[in-house]
């Protein structure tokens, strides 16, 4: 992405750039980060339709760290595309299951 200018993008900045939507870098460089971010955005809502996404007929729940990406950088329906913006969400997710899981285990 940045090979036109002959540079390396410490992981730093591009994860400033995901997070808050800027970087402490050159707006030159930040307009090319922000366009490969923006197509990298827009790849992930191609996928989705390709396996039948539909925001007409669903809505869409976005949760970690990917929302931020998503809510910086995406172009999407804000009506029918909830970001659940804490990065933990997904573990805690999995962290319910699992006690759920267990507890359904000692039951037996």
């Amino acid at each position: 992405m940045m090979n036109k200018f002959g540079v390396t993008v410490d992981e730093t900045i591009i994860q400033s750039m995901i997070r808050y939507g800027t970087a402490d870098i050159d707006s030159e460089y930040a307009e090319v980060l922000r366009q490969a971010i923006s197509e990298y955005a827009e790849s992930i809502f191609a996928l989705l339709r390709k396996y039948e996404y539909d925001p007409k007929m669903m809505r869409l729940y976005i949760t970690g760290g990917g929302g931020k990406l998503i809510k910086n950088f995406g172009n999407y329906d804000k009506d029918r595309v909830t970001i659940i913006e804490d990065i933990k969400a997904s573990a805690k997710g999995y962290e319910y299951f699992a006690v759920a899981q267990l507890k359904k285990e000692e039951k037996k």
